[in-house]
């Protein structure tokens, strides 16, 4: 399932990750103020998409658009789901991160990791 992720990338999940993103939509989600709105976004335009005979997979011209995806894409393993950034977005968005990553020290110590 691959699903709009505000205008910058999309996310694509297994079945099964899908199905359990909508179980906490429906039951958690439902408890937060204005997450109908996000919930209408996100599911009302979320797509199946197969696979071409090449293996490649076949993104709706709508998620193409509300993602920004020119010609060259990347794809970034995030665990539970696969994002799909048009590739300039990424590099702006991977620079960022990097300029700013000693302000994650806190947060990898509180989790254990540093």
């Amino acid at each position: 399932m691959v699903a709009p992720w505000g205008r910058t990338h999309l996310r694509a999940f297994p079945i099964p990750e899908w199905e359990s993103f909508e179980n906490t939509l429906m039951t958690d989600g439902r408890k937060q103020k204005g997450m109908a709105r996000l919930m209408r976004y996100i599911v009302g335009s979320v797509a199946e998409c197969p696979l071409d005979k090449q293996g490649r997979i076949l993104l709706p011209q709508h998620l193409r658009v509300e993602a920004n995806l020119q010609k060259e894409i990347v794809l970034v393993g995030m665990l539970s789901h696969v994002e799909i950034w048009d590739k300039d977005l990424w590099a702006e968005e991977n620079q960022a991160t990097s300029e700013h990553f000693a302000e994650f020290d806190d947060q990898f110590a509180e989790m254990g990791i540093f």
